[in-house]
């Protein structure tokens, strides 16, 4: 529990530092010539592998993976335009229910709490000293194991582009 909280503490630190000059979307502010910002286009997706774990997941076709990895917990980052999620490999002991019980700890509103065919879907949000905080932690079983795909942010988008993002996980 402790690790998944120092993890998380350094996602959202990494996280608003990739969020800089974002729109309010999560996607990046385009300047037109007299510098005033506008709406850049989606980024289109592509399959992104992610070694170690023979997985692929849809991503921006600039997204890159960086090894994340702290401990005996193998940890993947994928970070792309409007998109940063983590995807690691999940305890034995890990359930959805001790998930919500971690989850409590941030004083949280759940807005989505299901337990799914292949593992669980929970989002949450509260709000910190900063503002808001948006959460996502996808557990998915593929190829017979199972990974857990996270995302914490402060932008609401990227937070759903995160829960969209893991639930393309797949083997490769």
């Amino acid at each position: 529990m402790r690790t998944s909280l120092l993890a998380a503490a350094a996602l959202a630190t990494l996280t608003t530092a990739a969020c800089k000059d974002k729109g309010k979307d999560g996607a990046p502010a385009a300047k037109t010539e007299g510098g005033a910002a506008t709406k850049a286009a989606p980024a289109a997706k592509a399959a992104l592998e992610l070694p170690d774990f023979g997985l692929l997941i849809d991503a921006g076709k600039d997204a890159q993976v960086m090894d994340m990895t702290v401990g005996d917990t193998k940890t993947l980052m994928v970070q792309g335009e409007g998109l940063v999620v983590t995807v690691a490999t999940v305890p034995a002991d890990a359930t959805f229910e001790l998930a919500i019980e971690d989850a409590k700890m941030f004083s949280p509103t759940l807005n989505r709490q299901d337990k799914t065919a292949d593992g669980w879907v929970l989002e949450y949000q509260n709000k910190g000293s900063m503002g808001d905080n948006f959460f996502v932690e996808i557990v998915r079983t593929v190829g017979g194991k199972r990974y857990k795909c996270s995302a914490t942010t402060p932008n609401k988008a990227q937070a759903e582009a995160g829960a969209a993002a893991c639930q393309t996980l797949r083997t490769k």
